[in-house]
């Protein structure tokens, strides 16, 4: 069977708070083992976003999670070389938008196939989101 759909989490900068792996990155990889997930900062170089751009077109199928806490970045929304990047991938990749927080990012990235939106980012809010898209089956191994 083909490889299960890639999950890719943005978030803002780290913090001495943040647990080392998130609860949805935990929850998903524990309940589907084999699932694929990269984290990436917003402040993260262009470097890593040009990476990930490559990495994601060989995706037939991507979930997207986007923490979006109010002002996380200084400003409402992601940073515009973000917005662009992760556009760019989705116009190319069937992807599953899973907004953690501000519902307004799903604006800035009009192409998904479904989208999930939660009031925040909190531990129990991203457990919720991991169940939900097993559960859809949005993690099925392709045919």
């Amino acid at each position: 069977p083909s490889p299960l759909p890639l999950v890719v989490q943005i978030i803002p900068e780290r913090t001495h708070l943040d647990p080392s792996v998130s609860p949805l990155e935990a929850l998903l990889t524990h309940e589907q083992p084999g699932t694929r997930v990269v984290v990436i900062e917003t402040n993260a170089s262009d470097d890593a976003f040009a990476d990930l751009e490559v990495q994601c077109q060989s995706e037939d199928v991507l979930v997207l999670a986007v923490v979006a806490r109010p002002a996380a970045w200084r400003r409402f929304g992601l940073p515009e070389h973000v917005r662009l990047t992760l556009n760019r991938i989705m116009q190319q990749t069937e992807t599953h938008l899973v907004v953690l927080g501000d519902p307004g990012v799903a604006q800035d990235l009009p192409h998904h196939t479904s989208v999930l939106y939660t009031s925040s980012d909190t531990p129990v809010t991203q457990e919720a989101a991991g169940a939900w898209l097993l559960a859809q089956g949005r993690l099925q191994r392709r045919a």
